[in-house]
């Protein structure tokens, strides 16, 4: 019961962050999906980013990409 309650509730609190733009700090690579970059977003939530190519810093600048 407990965990049901749980998960209505996170469920709502997830569909009100649709459409909304946050800060991510990009930690690496998602483990489950070819192509996705995971981070945590400025209110601690998980997100996901799909990139054709990651840029690579040297210095504060971009250097290359791979």
């Amino acid at each position: 019961m407990m965990i049901e309650v749980f998960l209505e509730e996170q469920s709502h609190k997830s569909k009100r962050e649709v459409g909304k733009v946050h800060l991510l700090l990009m930690e690496g690579r998602a483990k489950r999906e070819e192509g996705v970059l995971m981070g945590k977003t400025d209110n601690f939530q998980n997100g996901y980013v799909k990139v054709q190519e990651v840029p690579l810093f040297e210095g504060g600048m971009i250097v290359g990409s791979r």
